[in-house]
């Protein structure tokens, strides 16, 4: 694979890893803010959306350090497994 090319797949995959990282800290905050009423009506689910939003956080997270850190190993496992498979020819 081309340097060039090889340097922009990582510098486009870490950048969405920081933006999914950032986005994913902050939209959360947002929804709530969003969606809270100016005045408390009827049923009190506050807590519960809050504690939602919370998990939503924790799992894109989550998800994102095991994708940053099983994605080169797989990715590397993929690479020698097609130059296995790819023998020289004479």
């Amino acid at each position: 694979m081309n340097l060039g090319l090889r340097k922009s797949l990582v510098a486009a995959g870490l950048g969405s890893a920081v933006v999914l990282g950032l986005i994913s800290l902050v939209a959360p905050t947002v929804i709530n803010v969003l969606f809270t009423p100016p005045v408390s009506f009827g049923t009190h689910c506050e807590p519960a959306v809050q504690w939602a939003l919370n998990q939503f956080r924790t799992t894109q997270l989550v998800g994102l350090v095991v994708g940053a850190l099983l994605g080169p190993l797989v990715l590397r496992a993929w690479n020698q497994r097609g130059a296995q498979t790819q023998s020289p020819s004479p």
